[in-house]
Formats: structure tokens, C-alpha cells, sequence
């Protein structure tokens, strides 16, 4: 809306108004008044006598915010009130002929419905409104993709590291799953004669990463003898990546991932996992799990378990 800040004529202005009302005659046309007093005082006549500072003898009257002459505001017979408002609630016009106008004690703000204003700035108001509306939907329709993108990243990003549960067991005697970043499948069934310790890691485990050496050590040492099995299960980061840093696959007879369950820990879950790592479990010769270990091992720690468990001696 278009505001007129209220305020009191300098001296100069007063000046200039009562030198211009003094050499032209009162009924000279309003536009070559208008034009001296701004050619004399460098401030636009509409804004001087909208401040109701109108001579007694003048045609010309501030009506409802507009210079206009008494004529043209006796013919609207309305009052301003919804057309001007201030912040005392009301309209200050001019008074009848003969009389200097009242300028009100307080007149602080005036301002204009937007309905008044010219064609022009309504056209230019809408297309700022319109520019604005479509910016916000190009931030809306963004937002929406992004939150798109990343709900389908997440889910890529899910099935990724924890393949499909199809196919594949985790039953504490008959587990079998796939083998980690590659293809095929292994089963506790193909270990059938031996012992079997399958020992439970995941990359953000740093106690994993402590113990998967001494695992690899003995693995590779026993091989034959005693089978060892490393399993991926709650898996958040890269498992494969992880399994190469200690060169898993060179060294154990399998790699596996596990499959099921909420995070991709069917057996995990199966054998009494609750989300700690790492965990380990030692099966027979036929199958059949002897008992779990939670928590991490060490070169003599797992050594001994291995003698007790199996009667191997493993050495350095």
C-alpha cells in the first residue's frame, strides 16, 4: 500500500506557497499551480495539500488523500471512510469556503487501498505475487525430490549391503548363506566331519578389527583340521572392503554374509545375538553347536579355546 508520512511545512515552503497564491490569480488552472509550486519548492503539490494545508480562498480542497477541487468533491457524496485510514480511525477533508482547513493534531500515516492505486502497479503487485507462488513451488516440487532421492538411495543402499533372504537359511543347524561380495552359496553341511567356528565381524566393530588377524592367523593355520568361517552380520558400512584389509578370503575356507532378520543378522539373531560384536560359535564335527562366545578374542585366548574345545595345539 502507498503511505504519505505527515509532517510540518518548513518556512521556505510557506514561503513559497503564499509568493505563488500571491502572483497568480486563485482560479488559474490546478495543473499550472501545481506545476509553479513544484517548479518553486522542489516538493509536489499533491503531497503539500494532502496535509490539508488548503487557502480559505482556494477551489482546491485534500480530499480523502487527493487534491481535488470542492466541486468535484461535493459530486462524490461519499465519505472516505474505507477508502483512506489512519491510525486514528478516521478522514480529515477540507472545510467550507472561507474558512483555512483543520489540520488534525495527530496525523501520522495515511494510506490508500491498494483498489485506488493505478492499473499499472496492481499489474505489477500480481506479478510479483505470481513470482513468488512460483518460486515456492519450484522450492516445494525440490524438496520433494530430494526427499525422494534419498529415500531411494537408502533403500538401494539397504538391499546393498544386506542381500535378499531368499534361498538361504539361518537355522542354527542348517544355516546357509551366500558368500560375501561374490556369487554362490556355502553350508554348514559342506563342513560335515570337521569342526566349525564361525566368527561374527562387522566394519564398524573396532574390536573386530583386533581380532580378525588372529582369526586369519589360526584359519590359515588349521585349515583342514579346523574350519573357520567369517560371517558379515549387522552390517552398516562396506563388509567387503573390510574383509579384504585382512585378506579374509586368502586365508579362512569362507567369507559369508548373513541374511534375515532386521539388519541383515538372521543367524546372528538365531544364535543368541543381541547387537553386540564380536561373536563367535563352535560347532562339532557333526553339526551341532558346542557353544558362543561374545566378546572379542586374542592370539592366547582363542588358542586356548581351540585346545579346549577341539584338542588342537595352534602355534605361532
Amino acid at each position: 500500500m502507498r503511505t504519505v508520512r505527515s509532517g510540518n511545512p518548513s518556512v521556505k515552503q510557506i514561503f513559497h506557497f503564499t509568493a505563488i497564491y500571491a502572483l497568480f490569480p486563485p482560479k488559474m488552472t490546478l495543473a499550472v499551480r501545481r506545476s509553479m509550486f513544484e517548479f518553486a519548492s522542489g516538493r509536489t503539490a499533491t503531497d503539500f495539500f494532502r496535509k490539508n494545508w488548503n487557502s480559505g480562498d482556494s477551489d482546491e480542497v485534500s480530499h480523502c488523500g487527493t487534491v481535488v477541487t470542492r466541486s468535484e468533491r461535493d459530486a462524490s457524496h461519499h465519505s472516505c471512510r474505507g477508502i483512506v485510514t489512519t491510525i486514528e480511525g478516521e478522514c480529515h477533508v477540507g472545510k467550507n469556503k472561507g474558512k483555512k482547513a483543520s489540520r488534525p493534531a495527530s496525523f501520522a500515516v495515511s494510506t490508500v487501498k491498494s483498489s485506488d492505486r493505478p492499473s499499472l502497479t496492481n499489474a505489477r503487485v500480481a506479478a510479483s505475487r505470481a513470482a513468488i507462488a512460483r518460486k515456492r513451488r519450484r522450492r516445494t516440487i525440490a524438496a520433494t525430490a530430494a526427499g525422494a532421492l534419498i529415500f531411494t538411495s537408502a533403500v538401494v543402499l539397504a538391499f546393498s549391503n544386506h542381500p535378499s533372504s531368499a534361498g538361504y537359511r539361518t537355522t542354527i543347524a542348517g544355516w546357509s548363506l551366500p558368500r560375501l561380495g561374490e556369487s554362490g552359496r556355502v553350508s554348514l553341511s559342506q563342513f560335515r566331519g570337521r569342526p566349525v567356528v564361525v566368527n561374527f565381524f562387522a566394519s564398524w566393530c573396532t574390536v573386530c578389527a583386533s581380532e580378525l588377524p588372529v582369526f586369519a592367523h589360526d584359519g590359515a593355520l588349521l585349515r583342514g583340521r579346523v574350519n573357520v568361517v567369517e560371517v558379515n552380520a549387522l552390517e552398516t558400512g562396506n563388509g567387503p572392503s573390510f574383509a579384504r584389509q585382512y585378506n579374509l578370503v586368502q586365508s579362512v575356507p569362507a567369507v559369508l554374509s548373513d541374511v534375515g532378520g532386521s539388519q541383515g543378522d538372521g543367524l546372528y539373531q538365531a544364535l543368541g545375538g543381541t547387537g553386540t560384536m564380536p561373536m563367535t560359535a563352535f560347532y562339532d564335527t557333526h553339526g551341532h553347536l558346542l557353544t558362543t562366545h561374545v566378546g572379542g578374542f586374542d592370539s592366547t585366548t582363542l588358542a586356548n579355546e581351540l585346545h579346549q574345545l577341539y584338542g588342537v595345539i595352534v602355534t605361532s
